[in-house]
């Protein structure tokens, strides 16, 4: 872009490319089924909440001051961890991977310890904040 005698070749060629990357994604759209609004309704799913032993009530902003390290560690999504150190893949089959899967393994056993002293020295207290309110559809 600083260079007078490229600049306008890279910006041309630039043109090109978005212009094909764009009809390429209206001719991706047009030949995508689309539904109409009626069979989307009639599609739509009917929830039942009679199974539920406590039905959900709205109740506007729940504060969460103190929650157990402890409780959460269960939903940590590994994966973005991986990602962070470019490794591609998902956890857990990152970890049976023929090329990464030492690597992943070592890097997965190291945060793991990582974790174990958050939680057992209570490093920090996560926190959250929810909101439920009524709502309806016409």
């Amino acid at each position: 872009m600083l260079s007078p005698e490229r600049r306008d070749a890279y910006v041309n060629k630039n043109n090109e490319a978005q212009a094909d990357e764009r009809e390429r994604f209206a001719e991706r759209s047009e030949n995508q089924k689309k539904l109409t609004l009626e069979a989307s309704r009639e599609k739509a799913p009917v929830l039942e909440w009679a199974h539920l032993s406590e039905n959900p009530v709205p109740s506007g902003v729940k504060v969460w001051d103190s929650i157990s390290l402890e409780n959460i560690v269960e939903y940590i999504d590994w994966s973005p961890l991986f990602w962070t150190w470019e490794m591609k893949g998902t956890y857990p089959r990152i970890l049976e991977h023929k090329e990464r899967g030492a690597q992943a393994k070592e890097l997965f056993a190291d945060a793991q310890k990582l974790l174990k002293d958050i939680v057992t020295n209570q490093r920090f207290t996560p926190k959250a904040v929810t909101g439920m309110w009524p709502a309806s559809r016409d």
